[in-house]
């Protein structure tokens, strides 16, 4: 399978306040991780319950997030504050 379905399965579960930056792909679309953006980190459950439902996404198990508040750089203005964050699905074979 191509990642094609992977970015139809993103654009359909778009959700005003928040943006992907990034999406890694590897081991025979086994791993995945997805970076991004949010005005209001509560948008976050909804898009993965969303995601979720997608048929490209089946089998898949997001085990890990990272967010962190976006960093104002010493010196220039301060912009509209956002969460930046990672998620990453679990390895093929993984025991928990």
């Amino acid at each position: 399978m191509g990642y094609s379905e992977y970015m139809r399965a993103f654009a359909r579960q778009a959700i005003q306040g928040m943006w992907m930056t990034g999406f890694d792909i590897s081991g025979n679309n086994a791993q995945m991780s997805l970076r991004g953006g949010l005005l209001n980190p509560e948008l976050l459950p909804s898009f993965i319950k969303r995601l979720n439902q997608e048929k490209v996404m089946r089998g898949k198990k997001f085990s890990s997030l990272q967010m962190q508040q976006n960093k104002v750089e010493p010196g220039k203005p301060a912009g509209r504050t956002y969460v930046e964050f990672t998620l990453v699905t679990e390895h093929a074979g993984e025991e928990k």
